[in-house]
């Protein structure tokens, strides 16, 4: 059944301008938070806080310009290029979970499994999508973008019940220096 979608240009503008109204707002608070804390607490501070910021304004900036300059061509393809940036930042995170666990394990002399879970699932966020899009490609197959982000959003899951599990009772991995880490809420202060 063929589905009315009105203006698209205009819905697409009218959506695009909340967000970057709402945008804004967000990068500069974030900003002041990260002055904020090199102020307060230099000692716990790391550049990367500036480093993340920095890769957010490029992508809203570029989100922006894009929007402004080639609105055609952005109504027809930034769900794609936002969807395929957000999947590969998830990837990331994955990623550097792997190795955090991997430090883990070494450090706390757990044996290891045969895998590290973290890289099991990052492998299968690369490889599955690849290989659904090359069925795509030669076989056709017109609902495969529903089920890449499908799947991507179940691999996304599966991380973050992994990670759970993992970290239930002792919180946040302490890679990061004390005063940036937040301990379980499960964990009693008189314990500690």
């Amino acid at each position: 059944m063929p589905v009315a979608l009105g203006d698209a240009a205009a819905n697409v503008a009218n959506n695009m301008l909340a967000l970057f109204v709402v945008g804004v707002p967000c990068l500069l608070l974030t900003a002041v938070f990260i002055a904020r804390d090199r102020i307060r607490q230099p000692a716990g501070w790391t550049p990367m806080y500036v480093l993340g910021l920095a890769v957010a304004v490029v992508i809203f900036g570029g989100g922006l310009a894009w929007f402004f300059v080639d609105r055609s061509g952005f109504i027809g393809n930034a769900h794609y290029a936002a969807a395929i940036v957000m999947f590969l930042c998830i990837v990331a995170v994955v990623l550097l979970n792997a190795e955090q666990f991997r430090r883990k394990q070494r450090k706390h002399a757990i044996p290891h499994s045969p895998a590290n879970r973290y890289s099991v699932i990052a492998v299968a966020m690369v490889v599955v999508p690849l290989l659904m899009f090359g069925w795509k490609k030669i076989f056709g197959w017109d609902h495969a973008v529903l089920w890449i982000e499908g799947t991507l959003i179940l691999l996304f899951a599966a991380f973050w019940i992994s990670q759970t599990q993992e970290l239930w009772n002792e919180g946040i991995r302490q890679e990061l220096p004390r005063s940036q880490a937040t301990p379980s809420p499960l964990r009693s202060s008189a314990v500690e």
